[in-house]
C-alpha cells in the first residue's frame, strides 16, 4: 500500500514565503544571518528547513555567502549573507 507523505505542512508554507520576503525588503549590500531571519519569521516544524531555503533558488537570486559567525541562538558557526545590489540580481 503507498503511503502519501506530507512535504510541506502549513507552518512550512508560511514560513517560506515571510523568509523570502524579509530578505527581498532588506536593502543592497546588507549582512545578514540566519539568527537575524529566525526573529522575524520565527521558527519552522524542523529545522531542517532552513537549510531548504537558503539553498532554494530565489533566496540564491537576492543574497550571496559574505562570511561566517558565531550563532547567538546556539553558538555554532553560521553563514553571513550578502543582499546582492540590483545589478548583481540582473546579472
Amino acid at each position: 500500500m503507498a503511503r502519501v507523505l506530507a512535504l510541506e505542512t502549513t507552518q512550512t508554507l508560511t514560513a517560506k514565503p515571510r523568509f523570502l520576503q524579509h530578505v527581498q525588503q532588506l536593502p543592497p549590500g546588507t549582512e545578514f544571518t540566519s539568527d537575524d531571519l529566525h526573529k522575524v519569521v520565527g521558527e519552522t516544524s524542523t529545522p531542517q528547513e532552513w537549510g531548504t531555503y537558503f539553498k532554494s533558488p530565489e533566496f540564491r537570486a537576492l543574497a550571496e555567502p559574505a562570511g561566517a559567525a558565531v550563532s547567538q541562538r546556539n553558538g555554532n558557526l553560521i553563514r553571513v549573507w550578502r543582499v546582492k545590489t540590483v545589478q548583481e540580481v540582473a546579472a
